[in-house]
């Protein structure tokens, strides 16, 4: 007995669901034809919220057909329609819907008088003109159609632009919207106040213990007495949150209507941990598999210096170096030393080389994919180098480079619009007693142009050559090869250059030029994308030696919160050989 009980306790519980389905009925009206297809989703929205059981009555259908009209004119009010005319009709077949919703929607309302009125001050005579652009920029311009939504977003937008610099405590303090169904126009009134502008102080600073107040004032872009902005507000609170230093930050000002000069700005950070040791394995096609173990710690010799430390080992050798960075000045320059030793065999070449370096960088503008950063490096490093045909070659190299990045992105992360360009130039002496000079020049554009609402064409060109009367004083590193996953797609990684016997060794000039277009799908919660490319390139010891390989291919792409993740299969027409390019890691 007990188990007959259970099993058809069971059986109730299974069958429950569709039981219930039964008597939740159905809509009691659909859509009728004629009806704009925007539009059509959002009457069929509201009126499957009116349902009939089966054995509703006449009264009960009366009832739900009142409440459904009462909901379709409020959907449709949020589309600039306040006077449609609706009527019902039934329906004749005796399963779903009793009746069909007919809509004749008349004018759709249309914006009239605008009325924006502003106090505090933001009407003072030294804001005149940002009032003017203000007023400039609101959405909901005369004649345009008044909907909900948009006149929302109106006023967010409106309140928005006004706190983004000096008035940080302005409100909406009033807002209506008078619609006359008769000449279907609405006349829209919005008050705001901007309250006083505010200028920055000083610092109070939360939430230290292993460092100094005065590490956190150089990331500070904001002196004394500055307008308050909200956008170097947050690029001061990113910057924090970027460096190796805290875990996180948060910075508010305290604002105060009655002293709006020389505000507090508040910054509360949590510091990360001193030393931080990671492991990772990973794959790629340039260099196969791969497995690295890095070392951090944020305080060396009693001072906020980072050591940043490493090794890798992947299929085509390893290396080791070992950083120290300073933090950053007021300006942003930011020093450092280094070394590196690496033993590497690519293409039948192998190299051996030890480094020590000096650099200085700079970053000029926000983090948001719209800045300017520089490097100059100082570096003296000992190479020895051979091939199967050759014997060992050594040198030692002094050089000064010259780096510069421009980025003009929409994105940082995922561009679709905008372009990054960077040139280098580097000059070194060279040779077993560094006795002979050379000059390097290399440079590259990268222009991204949106296609619709969500694919991308990236076209990249790259050119570089050195001037020096013979590659055997240039180091490995600033000789030119290319081919692999972000070079020439087709070929394998620096395989294109110039050929000594079985080997493939750097060359004095470069150039490389690619195209790509890549169609974003709507599905899958549009994380996932479709390439289409055609690279070509080639590195030799001089232009006229230039014999361009083509690759061409297709390729899929997933949005990751690092970027996407690429992987292509792409043909090789010089070597009629078909390559899958792909990189994932793995850290832990």
């Amino acid at each position: 007995m007990p188990f007959r009980s259970l099993a058809l306790l069971l059986a109730l519980l299974l069958l429950w669901p569709v039981v219930s389905r039964s008597q939740e009925g159905t809509p009691v009206a659909a859509a009728g034809p004629g009806l704009p297809r925007p539009l059509v989703k959002i009457v069929e929205t509201a009126l499957a919220r009116y349902t009939l059981a089966p054995q509703a009555d006449e009264a009960d259908e009366e009832r739900e057909l009142r409440r459904a009209e009462r909901g379709v004119r409020e959907a449709l009010s949020t589309e600039g329609y306040f006077d449609p005319k609706l009527r019902f009709e039934p329906v004749a077949q005796q399963a779903g819907p009793r009746y069909r919703l007919i809509i004749e929607l008349g004018p759709v309302t249309r914006v009239g008088k605008v009325e924006l009125t502003f106090s505090g001050a933001l009407t003072e005579p030294r804001f005149a003109e940002r009032a003017r652009q203000l007023r400039d920029a609101w959405l909901l311009k005369e004649g345009t159609p008044f909907r909900s939504a948009e006149w929302e977003q109106a006023k967010l937008k409106l309140l928005a632009a006004t706190e983004q610099r000096d008035f940080a405590d302005a409100r909406i303090v009033d807002s209506n919207a008078i619609v006359e169904p008769a000449t279907a126009t609405a006349s829209l009134l919005v008050e705001l106040d901007s309250g006083p502008a505010y200028t920055v102080g000083p610092l109070q600073i939360e939430g230290l213990g292993r460092y100094e107040s005065s590490l956190v004032e150089r990331y500070n872009p904001f002196k004394p007495g500055d307008p308050y902005d909200r956008s170097k507000m947050l690029e001061f609170q990113q910057a924090l949150q970027d460096t190796p230093y805290f875990a996180n930050a948060l910075a508010t000002l305290q604002t105060s209507p009655e002293q709006p000069e020389l505000v507090p700005l508040r910054v509360v950070v949590r510091e990360s941990r001193g030393k931080r040791v990671s492991t990772g394995v990973g794959v790629e096609t340039n260099t196969g598999a791969h497995v690295e173990v890095s070392y951090r710690q944020n305080m060396l010799f009693g001072k906020p210096w980072v050591l940043q430390s490493g090794v890798r080992l992947d299929q085509t050798g390893g290396f080791a170096y070992g950083d120290i960075l300073l933090p950053p000045r007021r300006n942003g320059i930011q020093d450092g030393v280094g070394a590196l030793v690496e033993d590497s065999e690519i293409e039948e070449q192998r190299v051996r080389r030890w480094g020590l370096g000096a650099a200085r960088t700079r970053t000029i503008g926000p983090r948001d994919g719209n800045n300017t950063a520089t490097k100059l490096a100082v570096n003296f490093e000992h190479e020895q180098r051979r091939t199967p045909s050759t014997d060992w070659q050594s040198l030692n190299v002094l050089s000064t480079t010259y780096g510069w990045t421009r980025r003009r992105v929409d994105n940082i992360v995922e561009p679709r619009s905008g372009n990054v360009i960077r040139l280098e130039g580097t000059v070194g002496a060279g040779g077993p007693s560094m006795n002979q000079t050379f000059v390097r020049g290399y440079g590259r554009v990268q222009q991204y142009v949106p296609v619709g609402a969500r694919d991308v064409i990236t076209v990249r060109a790259d050119l570089g050559y050195v001037q020096a009367d013979s590659p055997d004083i240039v180091p490995s590193k600033f000789l030119f090869r290319t081919g692999g996953t972000t070079t020439v797609r087709g070929y394998d990684y620096e395989s294109l250059g110039v050929k000594q016997g079985v080997a493939t060794v750097g060359g004095r000039a470069l150039a490389v030029g690619s195209a790509e277009y890549v169609h974003w799908l709507e599905s899958f919660g549009g994380n996932w994308g479709l390439a289409a490319f055609v690279d070509v390139g080639d590195a030799a010891d001089s232009f006229s030696a230039l014999d361009f390989a083509l690759g061409t291919g297709l390729g899929v792409r997933y949005r990751t919160p690092a970027g996407p993740l690429a992987v292509d299969v792409a043909y090789g027409a010089r070597e009629n050989h078909v390559r899958v390019h792909f990189s994932i890691a793995i850290a832990f």
